[in-house]
């Protein structure tokens, strides 16, 4: 896919994004005869298909913890959740609250996919795409993946001309580039990370170890994008001056070991828990081997970190990504790099 063609797929998904600011009050949760939860606005002027995230959300802006709200019945969900809206509907000063409804238009019906503050400053995800390449001065890049859907957009950028030929079999060309991701629903900030793309099916998250300067974020609060694309100006800077280093580290990777016990170093380090271990990396990485201290070659490890990331979508994916970057630096400060 080309820059282009990215743009148009992002413009296409946007012609299908609204925003509107509604009374707290005049919401209601109910559940249809299929069970499906529906949100109402206005009585029954607007009524709405809702996703599983904003269910969530609207569970957290009310203090419930989706967690244990999602475990019960339909009509307990909808009448706990439609009490706490009424109880929230004011403010101290008896003013009415409001909040943001996120929705996208399909070709019968609308979904709410997000509820935010109306504070919730929305980057949409063409003005962001082309933010990043207005940051990245003209370099010669590729898109190597993308993903757009209703909480999300990722996508991979590489850099050919910041690259380095491999030192194993097969001969290939391993590159720098960047992660983008960006969600206009409150799912992740908007952000911008350094990576190692080698075709040979790794795709790592530059970890701060190797570039003080790995990631520019921008959280949803402004309008002005002017900071956020000199941060892509500069983690470009950052990645010109070292990318031959880094490169160069990981083409070492296979000559040194990891053991078991550090990545789940790695995994709780991240906070992702044992769960992401056994389901993704136990039988990729390790078989059924549970001695910590047994040394796995460190270079096998990052490939299937990443080859579980590839299976992987949205947040776990970009989890793992940043797991096989760790990793990596997890050497680096063995050798005192």
């Amino acid at each position: 896919m080309t820059t282009y063609e990215l743009l148009e797929e992002l413009r296409r998904f946007e012609c299908r994004r609204r925003d509107e600011v509604v009374v707290r009050e005049k919401t209601r949760l109910t559940y249809s005869l299929n069970g499906a939860p529906r949100l109402q606005v206005n009585s029954t002027l607007w009524d709405y298909a809702i996703s599983g995230w904003a269910m969530s959300q609207l569970s957290t802006l009310h203090d419930i913890p989706w967690s244990w709200l999602r475990k019960n019945p339909p009509w307990l969900t909808s009448s706990i959740l439609n009490h706490w809206i009424a109880e929230y509907s004011k403010d101290k000063l008896g003013r009415r609250r409001h909040f943001k409804l996120c929705l996208l238009n399909g070709d019968s019906s609308t979904k709410v996919i997000g509820i935010v503050s109306n504070r919730y400053v929305s980057y949409p995800y063409p003005d962001f795409f082309e933010d990043v390449v207005e940051g990245l001065d003209g370099i010669l890049h590729e898109v190597r993946h993308s993903e757009v859907n209703s909480g999300m957009f990722e996508a991979s950028l590489t850099f050919p001309t910041l690259s380095m030929e491999s030192n194993d079999l097969p001969l290939r060309r391993v590159t720098m580039g960047v992660h983008l991701r960006n969600s206009e629903v409150g799912q992740s900030s908007a952000l911008v990370a350094a990576t190692i793309n080698d075709p040979a099916g790794v795709h790592l998250v530059v970890p701060e170890v190797f570039l003080k300067f790995c990631m520019t974020r921008m959280i949803h609060t402004t309008k002005d994008h002017t900071a956020f694309i000199g941060g892509v100006k500069e983690l470009l800077r950052n990645i010109r001056t070292h990318y031959r280093e880094i490169l160069d580290l990981y083409m070492t990777s296979g000559d040194y070991t990891i053991t078991l016990g550090n990545i789940q170093d790695l995994i709780r380090e991240e906070r992702l828990g044992k769960k992401l271990l056994d389901e993704h990396l136990q039988v990729e990485i390790f078989g059924k081997d549970t001695d910590k201290d047994k040394r796995f070659n460190l270079r096998e490890v990052i490939e299937a970190i990443s080859k579980a990331a590839q299976q992987a979508k949205g947040n776990r994916r970009w989890d793992l990504e940043r797991i096989g970057g760790n990793a990596l630096a997890m050497m680096a400060a063995e050798l005192g790099i």
